[in-house]
């Protein structure tokens, strides 16, 4: 499967319904021949995962503390 509940992924082809370049949380996933997701506060409309690419964790600036320690 290509996502699961709780990723973030990025909207790569929009569609009335759906920004272009937003982030959305995937709420369910549903593998088969073609796979589809259910978005946080998007409906229950299963969005095709081809739409999607997979928005990789990175560390936030804002998250850093002068003096905090970087692993």
């Amino acid at each position: 499967m290509k996502f699961k509940v709780g990723d973030k992924v990025k909207c790569m082809a929009s569609h009335s319904c759906l920004e272009y370049g937003k982030v959305y949380e995937v709420s369910n996933a549903f593998s088969g021949r073609d796979g589809y997701v259910n978005l946080v506060n998007e409906g229950d409309s299963g969005w095709s995962m081809s739409r999607f690419d997979l928005v990789k964790e990175e560390v936030s600036m804002h998250k850093l503390k002068v003096g905090g320690v970087v692993k």
